[in-house]
C-alpha cells in the first residue's frame, strides 16, 4: 500500500493531494491540506511547526510529545510500517533546512533497510534510491548518483556520460549527468541515492 508524507518545506504542485493516496501530514505539512481543504488521513507531530490548533481536517491525530529522539518523519514511517505501509511518496520534505535534507536521506536508507520503497521530491527534482537496476525510457533532464556506503560497484549505460566501475561514498564523480536517450543504472554491489531532475508522475514507478 502507498501513502503520502506531506512536509512543511515549500512546494507549489500540490496535485498529488488529490491522488487516491493514504494522505499523512507531517507536523507543518498539515498546512497544505488545510489552506486547500483538503482532508488527511492522519495527522502526526508535536505540533511545533506553526502551533496549529484546527486540526479538524485530519481523520486520526497522533500528537507526539516535543521532546523526543525521533523526528516526526521517523515516527511517521516507523507507524505506517507497522500498518503494512511499503511504499511512500515524499512531498515537502526537500528544499528547506540542510540537515533535514540529509534527514531525508537517513530516512530513505531507512526505509529501504526495513522492505520499503520510497520517493521525495520538491516540484523540480526528485530523490530515490536505486539498489539494483534504474531504467531510462524517455525521460530527459540531469540525474546524480551518490553512493549510499563506503564504495559501490555501478554501470551506466546510454547516457550522457557512460560509466562502468566503482563510485566511493567521497566522490563526485557522478555528479551532473544527463539523461539524453533511453538507458539504465545498474547497482552490482552497494546502494546509490540518486537526484533527478524534471521529474514526471509517471517517473514515481515505486
Amino acid at each position: 500500500m502507498t501513502s503520502l508524507l506531506v512536509g512543511p518545506s515549500c512546494f507549489k504542485d500540490i496535485s498529488f493531494l488529490y491522488e487516491d493516496y493514504y494522505k499523512v501530514a507531517l507536523d507543518g505539512g498539515y498546512h497544505y491540506f488545510f489552506d486547500n481543504r483538503i482532508r488527511c488521513d492522519l495527522f502526526i507531530g508535536d505540533n511545533d511547526t506553526n502551533d496549529i490548533l484546527d486540526l479538524s481536517l485530519a481523520d486520526k491525530k497522533i500528537i507526539l510529545n516535543r521532546d523526543k529522539d525521533i523526528s516526526d518523519s521517523f515516527y511517521a514511517v516507523d507507524y505506517l510500517l507497522d500498518k503494512g505501509f511499503d511504499d511512500f511518496v515524499f512531498l515537502g520534505c526537500l528544499n528547506g533546512r540542510a540537515d533535514m535534507n540529509y534527514l531525508s536521506v537517513s530516512l530513505l536508507s531507512y526505509i529501504d533497510k526495513r522492505g520499503g520503497k520510497a520517493v521525495f521530491y520538491n516540484d523540480d527534482e526528485m530523490m530515490y534510491l536505486i539498489k539494483d537496476k534504474k531504467e531510462f525510457d524517455d525521460e530527459r533532464g540531469r540525474i546524480s548518483l551518490f553512493s549510499l556506503c563506503d564504495e559501490s560497484e555501478i554501470e551506466i549505460k546510454n547516457l550522457l556520460y557512460e560509466y562502468e566501475g566503482k563510485l566511493s561514498f567521497d566522490s563526485s564523480l557522478c555528479l551532473s549527468n544527463r539523461i539524453v536517450k533511453p538507458g539504465y543504472i545498474k547497482v552490482k554491489k552497494g546502494r546509490l541515492i540518486a537526484f533527478q531532475q524534471c521529474w514526471h508522475k509517471k517517473d514515481i514507478n515505486l
